[in-house]
């Protein structure tokens, strides 16, 4: 009786091609002893998450690509900043790593006599080690280290929100915003603060 009524509603058929999920609802409540109703609504959500999944990913990934394009030919170009407070701390770092001198003392404040923690010192040694030293392969770690924040930032909204949209958007403005741009390229402690 079930099965007779569903193949006198020829519109049915088209009805479930337009309008899947609205199928799976209306299979699922009217047709409920028909066999595999909801292996057929399970199957095609798993597939409707799937394309949305690898959709996010495609747009993740354009925007990943826009602010690599963003930061990395200018800093291959040299154009970073490379200034008192860079050229100290690698020298330090030099000494930390080429004459085994550990410090216990970080970067100067402001403030004359007050220092930081050498966290900072020990945080570059592996990458001027790796970098042999050269500013320029530095900043281009410090670049990578701002996409990698900016896929962190991605998945940290995401599961605050819930919602992939609202990751994407501020994920693509973030990777264009000014102070992640000119943070993502500096050698310099305060730069790991934005990204």
């Amino acid at each position: 009786h079930l099965y007779q009524r569903k193949s006198s509603l020829p519109s049915l058929f088209v009805l479930r091609r337009l309008v899947p999920t609205w199928h799976c609802i209306f299979h699922a409540n009217y047709h409920s002893r028909a066999p595999n109703s909801f292996s057929y609504c399970a199957s095609y959500r798993k597939a409707a998450v799937e394309k949305v999944k690898k959709v996010e990913l495609l747009i993740l990934a354009i925007i990943l690509i826009v602010a690599a394009l963003l930061r990395f030919p200018l800093i291959s170009r040299g154009f970073f900043a490379f200034t008192y407070d860079q050229g100290r701390d690698l020298l330090i770092v030099k000494d930390i790593v080429n004459n085994l001198n550990p410090t216990l003392i970080g970067p100067t404040t402001g403030i004359p006599g007050i220092f930081y923690g050498p966290w900072w010192y020990y945080f570059l040694s592996p990458i001027y080690w790796v970098s042999g030293g050269d500013p320029l392969k530095i900043a281009l770690v410090f670049a990578a280290i701002g996409l990698a924040t900016l896929i962190f930032l991605f998945l940290l909204i995401r599961k605050i929100t819930g919602n992939s949209y609202i990751a994407l958007g501020t994920v693509a403005i973030a990777s264009m915003s000014q102070p992640f741009l000119t943070s993502s390229s500096q050698i310099w402690s305060p730069s790991q603060v934005l990204p």
